[in-house]
């Protein structure tokens, strides 16, 4: 299942942006979390965690350069795959380009894992000021098994 998000089909919100960062786990960066000026904040996670995988997100974008933009796009635009030998080692990402009023940027998010499990569960959550997550929704899910 794959899905655009858009401010036209009113999945993403119309508010000016305040902060863009990861959230981070240990040394990895596991969310990117675009904060609005109301205190809400949209979260884009990978939660499709099996065994055996290591999960994690990056970018080599300034993500200070969208602070007081608007989101106006969040777009899956290629998946890659890298083997290395039969089942010993895989290393997918997910590329997603986000375009906001003032410019865009592209985030990666990356699966290793042994090559039995793999594939994608991007989600975006919409969190209130007070951290509650108040809806969901599914980007992309692809799964090899």
């Amino acid at each position: 299942m794959k899905t655009e998000l858009t401010q036209q089909n009113g999945l993403l919100p119309k508010r000016t942006l305040t902060q863009v960062a990861f959230e981070m786990n240990d040394e990895d960066a596991t969310a990117l979390v675009f904060t609005f000026d109301n205190g809400w904040s949209l979260v884009l996670s990978d939660d499709g965690q099996n065994c055996c995988e290591h999960r994690f997100m990056s970018s080599d974008d300034d993500l200070e350069s969208l602070v007081g933009s608007q989101l106006v796009s969040i777009s899956l635009r290629e998946v890659t795959e890298t083997l290395d030998g039969k089942w010993e080692s895989c290393h997918e990402q997910a590329f997603v380009v986000i375009q906001t009023t003032k410019a865009s940027m592209t985030l990666v998010t990356h699966n290793e894992h042994n090559g039995y499990y793999g594939g994608f569960g991007l989600q975006m959550k919409i969190r209130t000021p007070e951290g509650d997550v108040m809806a969901r929704h599914c980007i992309e899910t692809r799964d090899w098994n």
